[in-house]
């Protein structure tokens, strides 16, 4: 953001000294090139209707009671493509709690404190689970150890057994598939699916045996594990699993769970913000992402309200009347009003992209403000060129600025589809509204008076 405001504002030097030098030079060698004053806007008695005034105080008015509602996303993703692989999984993977990738955690000293700490948080309704190493050790152990020694002759059986070869001929796979076919489970009638699918096709007694039986192999290596089993505390969970919940040193972590979708900045906001009303410690990427989008959105607000100040005492250094200054400053507030009701109406919230947007239309509503109210002194305004001149130099500006929207990036389009909002409501409100507050404070007819 540093960078991009050294950049614009070099950028912007350079196209003054140009504006300065080569126009007025190619103008001299050429008079022709000049633009005389043309038309002047229609309006009675280049005058600013008083409806169009009301309605723009209106406009601004209701903008700005919406745009309280505007927010600033921090979440990388959100300006990815929502139709790229990676974007689409997480959102998979966001739909179901147990696999919501955006996790918070905790770290406590001991194994009660890591326990006490989870019961807390997974009070929240806010929160689906909260899992310490301890949630891995089975509950009920005797009772389920009793329940394995129950079935252990069944599967000793099927492990050491000799095998039995269920599928040499397979002699009423009709009648399986039509049992399949009435199944509740989608995935018994899946395979009922496959099972007609095989019929009259070559080779499909292969095909069939290797469909039914392909995992019985793994399903087997389980079984065998399963009959060497005993009591299990969490020091005989593996290393891996239980390195991933106990540190070396004994720090416990707590692995928190959310019940919404943690890709939604609003639930995302409200989830961290109760786990870390009854957990304090609680950090993780969600963490991360809303720590982020207060401290950018605290730098927007700073270097609008920079901006804005720097204008205001540039524009009251030029017109050197607060009176003036307030006329100029006033539509440009509600355009920005008018900016972020726009985001909030349209979905496109504040990101990393478009946070520029503020910035640059106070400068450019400022400028043409300046631009009218000094015409304004010499009468009535919209009967001069002024307007036309004010106008051409945005639309030129909110052209380039929207070519932005085209681009597949949606930080970027973003940025442009907000830079054309943000200046064509500037503009508007300056066009309508300066000249309207202009000549209750300044002579018309090109007399001069001091002002204060």
């Amino acid at each position: 953001m540093a960078q991009l405001g050294v950049i614009g504002a070099a950028g912007v030097v350079v196209a003054l000294a140009v504006t300065v030098t080569a126009i007025p030079a190619a103008v001299a060698l050429a008079p022709r090139l000049a633009v005389g004053r043309g038309r002047a806007l229609p309006t009675a008695e280049g005058r600013v209707p008083r409806p169009a005034v009301w309605g723009a105080l209106a406009v601004g008015a209701v903008a700005a009671v919406i745009a309280t509602q505007a927010r600033f996303d921090a979440d990388p993703m959100s300006l990815r493509d929502p139709a790229a692989e990676s974007v689409r999984v997480q959102g998979w993977l966001a739909a179901d709690p147990t696999r919501q990738p955006l996790r918070l955690g905790l770290l406590e000293p001991s194994a009660g404190a890591a326990e006490a700490a989870a019961e807390r948080v997974e009070a929240l309704p806010e929160v689906h689970a909260a899992v310490w190493v301890g949630d891995l050790v089975p509950d009920d152990q005797d009772a389920k150890l009793m329940l394995i020694d129950l079935g252990w002759p069944s599967i000793d059986q099927a492990v050491n057994g000799e095998p039995v070869r269920l599928a040499t001929d397979l002699p009423d796979r009709d009648g399986l598939a039509a049992v399949l076919a009435e199944s509740p489970h989608p995935e018994g009638r899946r395979l009922a699916d496959a099972l007609g699918a095989l019929d009259g096709a070559p080779g499909s007694q292969p095909r069939a045996e290797e469909a039914l039986f392909r995992y019985f192999p793994d399903l087997i290596a389980v079984l065998r594990d399963q009959l060497d089993v005993g009591p299990l505390a969490a020091d005989d969970l593996p290393d891996a699993l239980r390195r991933r919940y106990v540190a070396e040193d004994g720090t416990h972590r707590v692995e928190i769970l959310a019940e919404g979708d943690m890709t939604d900045p609003i639930v995302r906001a409200e989830t961290v913000a109760a786990v870390r009303a009854v957990a304090p410690g609680a950090g993780g990427p969600p963490d991360q992402i809303e720590g982020a989008s207060s401290a950018v959105a605290a730098a927007m607000v700073k270097a609008t309200a920079t901006a804005l100040v720097a204008c205001a005492a540039l524009a009251l250094v030029v017109v050197r009347s607060l009176a003036t200054m307030g006329a100029i400053l006033l539509p440009v507030a509600l355009a920005g009003a008018v900016t972020a009701a726009a985001g909030v109406l349209t979905g496109i919230p504040f990101n990393y992209a478009n946070v520029i947007v503020l910035p640059l239309l106070i400068g450019i509503g400022v400028d043409s403000g300046v631009h009218m109210a000094l015409r304004a002194r010499e009468g009535a305004v919209l009967s001069t060129a002024t307007p036309r001149a004010v106008t051409a130099s945005a639309l030129t500006t909110v052209v380039a600025f929207a070519t932005l929207a085209l681009s597949p990036h949606r930080g970027t389009a973003s940025m442009g589809v907000m830079l054309a909002i943000a200046l064509v409501a500037a503009v508007a409100m300056t066009l309508i509204l300066t000249p309207a507050l202009m000549p209750a404070r300044q002579p018309r007819h090109g007399t001069e008076r001091r002002e204060t």
